[in-house]
């Protein structure tokens, strides 16, 4: 390995998780924990929340500061769940946007808390099945 690497940035879907699987392959699993043991900082990047990620990289061991850039880049924590920085949209904002992107399908809200309220949907018409309750 390169003497001037210093972190591997990683998505989930289609990256870590083949595109129709659900867990981490072993080879995947080797390698990342590797790369931690050699130093490098691994980062988790992906558009899933936190409370949907978490769950699938557990398996692999990192670290708890594992730093996850989660939220589509909205909301960065620590695998442990540390916040350390989140961007929202203003609320005036989310309004405004219901009625431009009706047309294009299903629309999802989702929040930065755990429990009831975390995702609201307009319609469960066109839900991608892997997000489907």
């Amino acid at each position: 390995m390169s003497a001037s690497l210093k972190m591997i940035v990683v998505d989930i879907d289609g990256t870590l998780l083949p595109s129709a699987g659900t867990r981490i392959s072993s080879r995947n699993i080797r390698a990342l924990r590797e790369a931690e043991a050699a130093g490098l900082a691994i980062v988790i990047a992906t558009g899933r929340r936190q409370a949907y990620a978490a769950p699938l990289i557990a398996p692999v061991g990192l670290r708890p500061d594992t730093v996850m850039i989660t939220s589509n880049g909205t909301v960065t924590r620590t695998l442990a769940g540390a916040s350390i920085n989140r961007f929202t949209l203003p609320v005036e904002t989310a309004l405004a946007l219901c009625p431009a992107l009706r047309p294009l399908g299903t629309t999802v809200f989702t929040f930065d808390r755990e429990g009831p309220g975390e995702m609201v949907l307009e319609s469960l018409d066109h839900l991608h099945p892997r997000m489907a309750p």
